[in-house]
């Protein structure tokens, strides 16, 4: 099955109330250290996005393995044209779309916000992504919105954006810090940097001298600026197809992995999208440096060490399943996988039993 065929949104008409399966329309690269998802509200809950609803509130970089578990490290990268009225409820910065019109596919995003008039386009990466805004109207403007605790430096000799998360719903570790690096590709005219209440978070509203496209490096770490500015760098010369194409033939190799017939082309397409899902956790949670050696954030002691990390995984749910299939399927990341284990084990005094920073 291509790829192209995987619409991620299969599993994800839940609600707090009432589950089809509590999944999420996850666009990414197999085991990537981040996650994009499409937004349909800013309300503070871990059910933010909708297959049946039309709105449009952005694209969250998000780290949730599960709505039980809840998000960590998040932020949200939307668009918008014209005037906006800044004393308004975040409702009223939220676009639409047509559900039936938009791409959600592993290795891309593309939705058109019919309010704005803004197509929004996600290419993704191991560490980041690059983003395409084709605007169809005046004044356009991207919005940088952080939950509970963010900050903003903006660099304009290199038109950069560095963003400092920190949000979390219980950790041990008050330094956990989560960096992001933006990096455009037309002027920033101006910037504003409010904080909103209901839900609580910071946003950045930064606006263009008129356009029609405006594209966006991401780069992201759990180390450092440095290290964004290294994950960066290996972006530098790639565009938004480069990248797409490189996350399709990722996700290509995986599911060309299995192939199975059946008279039912539903029970097949169900299998591929359960495979797709095979392959999101766990997430990496260790870097690759200047050198091209992996590299975490010990949070247990406030250290970047060397070797591999992973996260995001209950093992009572795969450990009889999940792992199995990888000692089949994907043997060098299951080796990796078992190395980060056991550097959890090493810097915690446990071997993990649900794996997350």
């Amino acid at each position: 099955m291509k790829v192209s065929q995987i619409d991620t949104r299969q599993g994800t008409n839940n609600t707090a109330d009432f589950s089809h399966g509590n999944t999420l329309p996850y666009t990414g690269v197999p085991f990537g250290m981040n996650y994009f998802v499409p937004q349909t509200t800013f309300e503070d809950t871990s059910w933010y996005f909708s297959p049946t609803s039309h709105q449009f509130a952005g694209i969250k970089i998000t780290h949730q393995p599960s709505p039980w578990i809840g998000d960590f490290s998040a932020f949200t990268l939307s668009s918008a044209t014209g005037r906006i009225d800044l004393c308004s409820k975040s409702f009223d910065q939220v676009g639409s779309y047509r559900p039936d019109e938009a791409i959600f596919n592993p290795h891309q995003i593309s939705i058109y916000d019919q309010r704005y008039e803004v197509r929004t386009q996600v290419a993704p990466t191991e560490y980041g992504a690059i983003f395409k805004y084709s605007f169809d109207r005046d004044e356009p403007k991207i919005i940088v919105h952080i939950p509970k605790k963010g900050k903003f430096t903006l660099n304009d000799d290199q038109n950069e954006l560095d963003l400092l998360v920190q949000n979390f719903d219980a950790h041990f570790n008050d330094d956990f810090k989560f960096y992001a690096k933006l990096k455009f590709d037309r002027k920033i005219q101006s910037t504003v940097t409010l904080h909103q209440t209901n839900p609580d978070y910071d946003l950045m509203i930064l606006s263009f001298t008129d356009t029609d496209e405006i594209n966006v490096h991401l780069a992201t770490s759990f180390i450092s600026f440095e290290q964004t500015s290294v994950a960066l760098s290996r972006l530098s010369n790639t565009s938004f197809e480069d990248i797409k194409n490189l996350a399709q033939d990722s996700w290509q190799q995986y599911l060309d992995l299995v192939d199975i017939t059946d008279r039912d082309h539903t029970k097949v397409s169900t299998f591929y999208h359960c495979l797709y899902r095979i392959f999101l956790f766990p997430q990496k949670c260790y870097e690759i440096d200047e050198n091209d050696e992996p590299i975490h954030y010990d949070l247990y002691n406030n250290q970047v060490k060397s070797g591999y990390l992973y996260m995001n995984n209950g093992f009572w749910d795969t450990s009889k399943s999940v792992y199995p299939l990888f000692s089949l399927l994907a043997k060098n990341e299951y080796h990796q996988m078992l190395l980060g284990f056991y550097n959890s084990f090493l810097e915690s005094g446990y071997l993990p039993k649900w794996l997350a920073p």
